[in-house]
C-alpha cells in the first residue's frame, strides 16, 4: 500500500515538475510538426530565427518584432545609426587591422571637410589607441554634442595623418521654426532625444510673439520623454502615463507650470499621418486650451518596450497604453480636430496649404 501509495506521489510530482513542458509542446506542436516535415523532405536552407521572426511578427501587432542575435545593435551599428554619423556623413565598419574604416563619407559634411576620406582608417580618437582600446570600446567616441571636437590619428596608403573633426548632428534634428508674422510657427517632422532641446532653441529664437504653430502633419511620433519635456515649455501642469497591460504604471512623466512660453494661443496641424508621440504633443496643446486643425490623427495610443530573450535574441512589443490627462486612451480612434479641413499631403507649405492658412487666421 504504502509502496503503491509512494509510487503515486513519485509520478504525480513528475507529471507536475513535466506538466510546464508538456502543455509548451502540445502548444507549440504544430511549429514543431512543420520544421519536422521540411527537414524531412530535404527543405533547402530553413531558417528557424527567421520562423521565430514570422511568428512573432504575424501573432503580434505590427509595432512587436523578434530581433536575433546577429542583428542586434553592435557598437558598429550604433555609431552608424546615430544623428552624429548621419549629420557628420560618415559610416564605420573594422577594419581587418583591427581599425575603425571609414567605410562611406559624404563631400560637403563634417567628416569630409575635416580631411577624412573613404577608406581611411582611424587608428586614434583623442590619443587613444583603437587596437588596444578595442573597436567596440571606443568607436562610440566618435559620437557627442553638437561642435565638440575630438582628434583623429588617420591611416592613408601607408602615411599617417592628424585631422581635428567637429562633430555635427544638426542633419538630424528634424525640425524648422521661424516667425510667421506675429506668431510663431515650429515645424516637427519627427521626435528624437533632441527634440526638447530645440523647442528651447526654437522658442528662444523666435522670440516674443502672439502665439504659436505646432505644425505636426506627416509627423509618425517618437521619443515619449522628449515629446512631453519640449511640450514643457507650451502648456501649463500636466501628464502622460504609461499603463501596462496588467493595470501597472511603467512610467509617468509631468509638464509643470511656470514657464515663459506658457499661455500664449496655440494651434496645432495634424493629419491622417500624424501618430504616436506627435498625438501625445497634439493632447497637451489642447488640453492646455489649443485649437486642432487638419484631419483625424492615426490613433496610436500604445508603447513598446524591449526583452532580452534567454534562449537569444530581443523581442521589441507593445507592452501597454499611454493616457494625456485626463482623457481616455484614444489608441484606434484617434483625435478629432477642433476644425477639419481635408487637404492634400503635397500642398503642405505651399501658397496653396489652407491648413495653415486657417491656423494664422484663427490666432489673429
Amino acid at each position: 500500500m504504502c509502496t503503491v501509495f509512494s509510487a503515486g506521489l513519485a509520478c504525480g510530482g513528475t507529471y507536475l515538475a513535466l506538466g510546464d513542458k508538456l502543455e509548451t509542446a502540445r502548444k507549440y506542436a504544430v511549429l514543431a510538426e512543420t520544421e519536422d516535415f521540411l527537414e524531412s523532405v530535404n527543405y533547402p536552407d530553413f531558417d528557424r530565427q527567421n520562423a521565430v521572426a514570422g511568428y512573432i511578427s504575424g501573432g503580434g501587432d505590427k509595432w512587436t518584432r523578434y530581433t536575433p542575435d546577429d542583428e542586434i545593435a553592435s557598437a558598429e551599428n550604433y555609431v552608424n545609426t546615430s544623428g552624429t554619423a548621419a549629420a557628420s556623413g560618415f559610416q564605420i565598419q573594422l577594419a581587418d587591422s583591427g581599425n575603425i574604416l571609414v567605410s562611406e563619407v559624404t563631400k560637403n559634411l563634417a567628416m569630409y571637410n575635416c580631411g577624412v576620406r573613404q577608406g581611411d582608417e582611424i587608428s586614434a580618437i583623442d590619443g587613444e589607441n583603437v587596437i588596444e582600446a578595442g573597436f567596440e570600446n571606443i568607436s562610440s567616441k566618435l559620437l557627442g554634442k553638437q561642435d565638440t571636437q575630438c582628434r583623429l590619428e588617420i591611416l592613408r596608403d601607408g602615411k599617417t595623418f592628424n585631422f581635428t573633426f567637429t562633430r555635427d548632428n544638426e542633419y538630424q534634428r528634424e525640425m524648422a521654426w521661424k516667425k510667421l508674422n506675429n506668431f510663431g510657427y515650429l515645424d516637427i517632422d519627427h521626435v528624437n532625444m533632441f527634440t526638447d532641446g530645440y523647442i528651447k532653441k526654437a522658442l528662444d529664437e523666435i522670440g516674443d510673439v502672439d502665439g504659436y504653430i505646432l505644425d505636426l502633419r506627416d509627423n509618425t511620433g517618437g521619443a515619449t520623454e522628449s515629446t512631453v519635456e519640449g511640450m514643457d515649455y507650451l502648456v501649463g501642469e500636466n501628464n502622460v502615463t504609461l499603463t501596462r497591460f496588467d493595470g501597472t504604471d511603467f512610467a509617468v512623466y509631468e509638464t509643470h507650470d511656470g514657464d515663459d512660453y506658457e499661455g500664449k494661443p496655440i494651434v496645432v496641424l495634424v493629419n491622417p499621418v500624424t501618430a504616436s508621440s506627435a498625438e501625445i504633443m497634439t493632447v497637451l496643446a489642447k488640453q492646455a486650451g489649443g485649437t486642432v486643425i487638419g484631419e483625424k490623427t492615426v490613433g496610436k495610443g500604445v508603447f513598446q518596450t524591449d526583452k532580452t530573450l534567454k534562449s537569444g535574441g530581443s523581442l521589441h512589443y507593445t507592452a501597454g497604453t499611454y493616457t494625456v490627462g485626463d482623457w481616455e486612451c484614444y489608441h484606434g480612434v484617434g483625435i478629432q480636430p477642433d476644425i477639419e479641413i481635408k487637404m492634400d499631403y503635397s500642398l503642405i507649405g505651399t501658397d496653396d496649404d489652407i491648413q495653415l492658412k486657417k491656423a494664422l487666421e484663427i490666432l489673429k
